[in-house]
């Protein structure tokens, strides 16, 4: 995508929807075209001259690298946004889900909510045998029945064995899974059993493993087997604490 000048791609923009801003850049729907266009923070700043020796000098080669590995579960830039021959931001598929902190675990099918780990370890696996290591996965995970990974500028090619890359990449994924699903909701509840108290508290293990034992224990008091975590209401938390970790911003 090119444009001429700042102007233009000013007069472009502001007809588009913001839907998010992050440590990089801000995000913008081009509903019509089906796609979200990033732009990096750098190209407003120095409209406003707040820049000068920061300035930050993006390459095609660099944000397009992982555009030709092809895989529906993590949201690769696929194209440049060039404004008078600089590189301001890059544009990506859009995607209909929500960030997966935006929304209730209460509400979520356990069931589809299982097989879209499944999914997701597979893409997972087959970024991990490209050479792909992850980062700051955390609020970058979109949910609609299946799980989407967006926001992957500081990810990195690793010359490591793909088996060392898979563990940390699905470390990486499964930390905001626990967080989503026990944090200021089953704290209290987990920590009668030992093992599930284990599991949380070092996070080491497979989310799957996890979400197996929470569930059945859960199910094993209600005295039938959940399919949604609110079929369980009375074993929540009674009271919400100041001291959670997981900053949520649930939409209604």
């Amino acid at each position: 995508m090119n444009f001429q000048t700042k102007q233009s791609f000013l007069n472009y923009i502001k007809f588009l929807k913001k839907i998010g801003i992050g440590s990089v850049g801000i995000c913008f729907l081009d509903k019509r075209n089906k796609q979200v266009l990033k732009v990096f923070h750098q190209f407003f700043d120095e409209m406003e001259n707040f820049y000068q020796d920061e300035h930050i000098s993006y390459q095609q080669e660099e944000i397009l690298r992982f555009s030709k590995i092809a895989n529906k579960h993590f949201i690769f830039p696929k194209e440049v946004i060039m404004v008078d021959f600089e590189i301001v931001g890059y544009i990506t598929p859009f995607i209909e889900a929500k960030s997966l902190y935006k929304q209730d675990p209460l509400e979520i099918n356990l069931n589809d909510f299982t097989k879209a780990i499944f999914n997701i370890y597979e893409a997972i696996e087959m970024i991990s045998k490209q050479g792909i290591l992850t980062y700051d996965m955390m609020f970058n995970i979109l949910y609609n029945q299946d799980f989407f990974i967006i926001d992957h500028d500081e990810y990195m090619f690793k010359d490591l064995d793909w088996q060392i890359l898979n563990k940390e990449n699905k470390k990486n994924f499964n930390m905001e899974l626990f967080y989503f699903l026990i944090d200021g909701y089953f704290d209290e509840f987990i920590k009668k059993y030992p093992l599930l108290k284990k599991m949380y508290k070092e996070k080491e293990i497979d989310i799957l493993d996890f979400l197996k034992l929470f569930r059945n224990k859960l199910s094993e008091i209600i005295g039938f087997e959940i399919k949604y975590l609110n079929e369980a209401q009375k074993l929540i938390n009674k009271k919400k604490t100041k001291t959670t970790i997981y900053p949520r911003k649930i939409d209604k």
